[in-house]
């Protein structure tokens, strides 16, 4: 077995944010932009409210107010709403848009892809915590992604050491990043007991 310890300054997840063309969906609540690309649970942005686009609103703005704008994939519908503007056919500017994510997306407008978010995932049974580390060093590797990481659904690292917990009857230790960050700790191991076992 290995030990993993994180490289200073290596992108465990890359970022492809520029170039990308989104499509856009009119939601029940709210616009959604989400990218063509094989990762698009990472780039999934909504509309601001109309509370908060109201004149004299005094509060939290998405990317603090200012406008962004999306490169649209060609020849679909477009949508209206509130904050929502087209600078031509090819480009949406939304005012004060939210990051995201597609479980919310998928709830407002039914549309799934969830299972579209790049994680790079270790699992192992050991952890020392290190000076100036965000993740320390695990030891007794037990799962590792290739590098880059795969695209699957955003929490699947607890499922992975979920798994492993569960093999090993024992907590194991996850890593989980992603574009927008990571987490770290321990997975517990669950040792379910049917009822009327007293064992």
């Amino acid at each position: 077995m290995t030990d993993w310890q994180e490289e200073p300054g290596k992108k465990y997840v890359p970022s492809r944010e520029h170039g990308l063309k989104y499509f856009v969906v009119q939601g029940a609540a709210r616009v959604w932009v989400y990218p063509d690309c094989p990762n698009p649970a990472d780039y999934v942005h909504q509309s601001a409210s109309l509370r908060e686009l109201e004149q004299g609103y005094f509060g939290f703005m998405g990317y603090g107010g200012a406008s962004l704008k999306f490169e649209l994939v060609p020849n679909q519908r477009l949508v209206e709403g509130p904050g929502v503007k087209y600078e031509s056919d090819s480009v949406l500017v939304l005012r004060a848009p939210w990051h995201s994510n597609s479980e919310e997306m998928y709830q407002d407008t039914g549309i799934d892809i969830r299972d579209g978010s790049l994680t790079y995932v270790v699992v192992s049974e050991g952890h020392e915590p290190l000076p100036y580390s965000m993740w320390g060093k695990l030891t007794y590797v037990l799962y590792q992604d290739p590098d880059g990481g795969i695209v699957g659904p955003f929490g699947r690292g607890d499922g992975i050491a979920g798994s492993w917990a569960q093999k090993l009857g024992k907590a194991v230790y996850r890593v989980s990043i992603s574009m927008g960050g990571g987490v770290g700790g321990w997975v517990p191991y669950y040792r379910w007991i049917k009822k009327g076992d007293q064992s």
